[in-house]
């Protein structure tokens, strides 16, 4: 689970690109490694999803709004009474900047949101509301927590200033016709398309690489990435080290298998993969510190 980032501005409102990718194949190449992704069990496709939401990559960024310190942001969660949304407004309740101005629960609509997550009773927030009733016009930014497919068509009604981060698979794809092979059905806004969770990866090495030479190059590659990192020695990164976090842990072994590798990665699928790289995205398109409001550690035992 990713999130897609859209930008105000141009007539696609394409925004900062999502850090996390799809493979074309269960290969990838990557220097002198051949990445092998392990599909789950039962999939009809060797295809899979990374979600490592920090990537060394470049991406297409938007203009951001410079938002000064300080300066309030203020933000509607469409879809609140979901996982990720409840997800978003926990993260959110730490957040010197972002304030939660419009909430939508269209089966919830008319009440308060500590009623439906006890947990969260504690923080100031608005009602619920429909998504037809909510007033947009005293908010800058939009995080649609919708389910998929619905997304789609509430993005297109939406102000075109508005920065918006979408959570669900509607805009995860770049190739609009994998989207019905993927989901179903057809995808409904294409002129908008612009592009706990543990992952094994076997990597087949040219000769006379070793696993080492790959944890370097790893090491190297996210030198500087603050939620990405890599364990030391032989400690195996497990899901329970990185619940609550927005932190991507992990780790590179030898193959029993001669020339071989085994890459181990672990995220929360609720942070890392939904909601606080959501809020990772938007902090960028806001002009903002990546890590600002996520610098949680990760919850024990």
């Amino acid at each position: 689970m990713g999130s897609t980032a859209l930008g105000g501005g141009a007539p696609a409102r394409l925004g900062l690109a999502p850090k996390d990718g799809v493979f074309g194949s269960n290969l990838k190449q990557c220097g002198g490694f051949m990445l092998k992704t392990t599909p789950k069990v039962g999939s009809s496709s060797v295809r899979v999803r990374a979600s490592v939401a920090s990537s060394p990559q470049k991406q297409h960024s938007p203009k951001t709004s410079g938002v000064k310190s300080g300066e309030e942001v203020r933000i509607a969660v469409l879809g609140a009474s979901g996982y990720t949304g409840a997800e978003i407004v926990r993260l959110l309740a730490n957040h010197p900047q972002f304030r939660i101005k419009v909430m939508t629960a269209d089966r919830k609509a008319g009440e308060q949101f500590g009623s439906v997550f006890p947990h969260l009773i504690t923080q100031d927030l608005p009602n619920l509301v429909a998504v037809k009733d909510a007033d947009f016009s005293n908010v800058d930014a939009v995080f649609c927590c919708l389910p998929h497919g619905t997304t789609q068509e509430i993005i297109k009604g939406l102000p075109q200033e508005l920065k918006i981060v979408d959570l669900s698979a509607d805009f995860r794809l770049r190739d609009i016709n994998e989207y019905a092979e993927w989901y179903g059905h057809s995808h409904r806004a294409p002129e908008l398309q612009k592009r706990g969770m543990q992952s094994t990866m076997f990597v087949e090495m040219a000769p006379g690489v070793t696993a080492n030479d790959l944890y370097q190059h790893l090491k190297s590659t996210y030198e500087g990435e603050e939620f990405v990192k890599l364990l030391n020695g032989s400690s195996v990164p497990h899901t329970r080290h990185v619940v609550g976090s927005n932190y991507c842990f992990m780790n590179v072994f030898e193959d029993r298998i001669p020339g071989r590798a085994i890459i181990i990665s672990v995220i929360d699928n609720l942070v890392k993969g939904a909601s606080g790289q959501a809020v990772q995205n938007l902090n960028l398109m806001m002009g903002l510190p990546e890590n600002t409001g996520l610098q949680y550690q990760p919850l024990f035992p």
